[in-house]
């Protein structure tokens, strides 16, 4: 099924808002109720408009890795060796 390119933009667009705002809730509770130095934390500020952008990338790259742990077993690797090394040294 697809969606013609201005509703998938739309979407985008309303989630990258909906981040944008739960972002700065957070930022604003933090500089109100936990920072030490609000006058020195508030210059990041700056570079909020970002932070939703990394959390969109970030759950992509989270599903990616979630799905190659179901398909190619790749907890089963060590950092020693691949997987097919190791799967030649079980020889049952």
């Amino acid at each position: 099924m697809y969606a013609p390119w201005q509703i998938v933009l739309t979407i985008n667009i309303i989630l990258y808002l909906m981040y944008l705002v739960i972002t700065s809730v957070y930022f604003i509770l933090y500089i109100n109720l936990i920072s030490e130095r609000p006058m020195k934390d508030i210059k990041f500020v700056v570079w909020l408009w970002l932070y939703p952008i990394y959390q969109f990338l970030m759950r992509i790259i989270t599903a990616f890795s979630m799905f190659n742990e179901l398909i190619r077993r790749s907890h089963e690797e060590s950092n020693m060796a691949p997987w097919w090394v190791l799967k030649k040294g079980k020889r049952f």
